[in-house]
């Protein structure tokens, strides 16, 4: 047995400990974001009512817009909307029309469109996405 054989032994039980202490604290910094925003239920719920209003403004440029044009094609985004509401949360959303095979668009009508709209209230951010079938 060589002279440093218990050197060698402390330098990687440092290592190790110091590896499994930073991958904890990592952890555990990751957690507290998590925790605080999972418990920011006044942003959670301005934010989310705040993607309905972005939905439902797209909705509305979709029937006072959209609906009258009859577009179709591989993909069109369209109705890009951006909200800023009275109580300081934001919303943005688009309408994405994307018919699976170029045959659904013969009649010069899509077969249907998805909605996406983002709610933003402070650092917290929520997402509704709906789908609508137009045949």
């Amino acid at each position: 047995m060589t002279k440093h054989g218990g050197q060698a032994m402390i330098v990687i039980t440092l290592l190790i400990g110091g590896l499994f202490l930073s991958a904890t604290a990592i952890a555990g910094l990751l957690m507290f974001y998590q925790l605080n925003q999972a418990s920011n239920v006044q942003g959670s719920g301005a934010a989310v009512f705040a993607a309905d209003a972005g939905l439902n403004a797209a909705l509305n440029c979709y029937q006072n817009a959209v609906a009258p044009l009859g577009v179709c094609s591989s993909v069109v985004t369209m109705c890009q909307t951006s909200l800023n509401l009275a109580n300081g949360a934001r919303a943005s959303s688009s309408i994405v029309f994307n018919p699976s095979d170029p045959a659904d668009c013969s009649d010069g009508k899509p077969v249907g469109y998805d909605v996406v709209s983002f709610g933003y209230a402070g650092n917290v951010e929520r997402v509704l996405q709906s789908h609508f079938s137009l045949r």
